[in-house]
């Protein structure tokens, strides 16, 4: 059973294009990152459901095991760089949230 980390990222402006560039290299390199999936948001109209605006970004990150991830989101494991204001201005600034949980696929 593998894991998922989802991050979600709540700022006044979007990523600039260099910022977004440097999250792709860090996903990239980050170890036993098995698949990221990246969300940018949409617009839509529904006259019942006025949710407000919505997230900048939502990382979605899946690892084989939770020692796996636990490692990248450590103090010293590749992911601490996102709060790093001078790689990542406006996520680091950015009011954050996070969840973790075990994922289960179904035929």
């Amino acid at each position: 059973m593998s894991t998922c980390l989802f991050l979600s990222f709540r700022a006044g402006a979007s990523p600039a294009a260099a910022e977004t560039a440097k999250l792709d290299a860090l996903l990239r390199a980050t170890p036993k990152l098995r698949k990221a999936l990246v969300h940018t948001p949409a617009s839509a109209s529904d006259p019942y459901v006025k949710d407000g605006a919505p997230p900048t970004l939502v990382l979605q990150l899946y690892f084989a095991a939770l020692p796996e991830l636990e490692a990248a989101v450590s103090r010293t494991g590749q992911l601490g760089a996102l709060a790093s204001g001078t790689e990542f201005p406006v996520l680091a600034a950015a009011e954050t949230a996070q969840q973790a949980m075990l994922v289960r696929s179904f035929a």
